[in-house]
This record gives C-alpha cells, sequence and structure tokens, in this order.
C-alpha cells in the first residue's frame, strides 16, 4: 500500500468517525491519526501498512509490560483476535498518551486493493466488539 492510498483510506473513516483527529505527518512519507478513545491509526510508508490498534481497556499500565503481563492480555483476548481475524494483540505505547501502555487489538491493512468500504467496515467490526467487551 502506497501513502496516498493509506490517506485516501483514512479521509473515508473520518467522514464516517467524527472522533478521529487530524493526520500527524511523521518523517519519510509516514504518519499516524489519534482518536478521541484509545485508538490510533497508523501508516509504515518503510513497510507500506496502514495499522489500526483500538484497545478494549480504558486503563493503561503505567510501566513497561513484562512477559506476565503480555501472557495475560494475549491469553485474555485470544478469542477476540481470532473472531476479527487477521488481528493480534500487543501490548503497545500509544502515541497519544506517551508512557501509558495499552493492550490492542491490532489490524494491519498492506493490500493496495484495500477499498475505502473494507476499512470502514472492519474498523466497525473492531469497534463493536470493544462495546461488547467493555459492557461484560
Amino acid at each position: 500500500m502506497d501513502e496516498k492510498h493509506a490517506r485516501t483510506l483514512v479521509a473515508a473513516l473520518a467522514a464516517k468517525d467524527r472522533e478521529l483527529r487530524a493526520v500527524v505527518d511523521l518523517d519519510g512519507g509516514s504518519f499516524w491519526v489519534p482518536h478521541a478513545a484509545n485508538f490510533e491509526l497508523e501508516f509504515d510508508a518503510t513497510k507500506g501498512v496502514l495499522s489500526a490498534r483500538r484497545s478494549p481497556i480504558g486503563f493503561p499500565l503505567d510501566r513497561a509490560p513484562e512477559d506476565a503481563d503480555r501472557a495475560r492480555a494475549s491469553g485474555q483476548f485470544a478469542k477476540n483476535a481470532a473472531a476479527l481475524a487477521p488481528t493480534s494483540v500487543e501490548i503497545v505505547e500509544l502515541r497519544a498518551q506517551p508512557k501509558k501502555w495499552f493492550t490492542v487489538l491490532r489490524w494491519d491493512f498492506d493490500s493496495p486493493k484495500t477499498t475505502e468500504k473494507q476499512l470502514v467496515a472492519a474498523m466497525d467490526k473492531l469497534r463493536k466488539m470493544m462495546a461488547t467487551y467493555r459492557r461484560g
């Protein structure tokens, strides 16, 4: 996926999601897009991948994660990740909240054939899964 296509996809998502903030440019054609919730999009120009990361929990770790934290997160959200394949579970420091580590479901988009409709539908699935998790 190239930068132009990734920006087109982000613009389509921004038209549907009013909480998506302005694009922040990074070096080398990469960029990231913060969101009002514990969610962000990031385009890595060197890999040609647009990644969506959304946290199902509103409280982060206030220290770097340890192996036990990663194992617990993987076990806790493995079912969610499998339901939304090809997502993965990881613990990351979201750019909008430095020094706070969130357990997130990560969904990577690298195909130049990804359509605006496919990205919007995928983000809607991810949002609905997070809402279901929060309600218990």
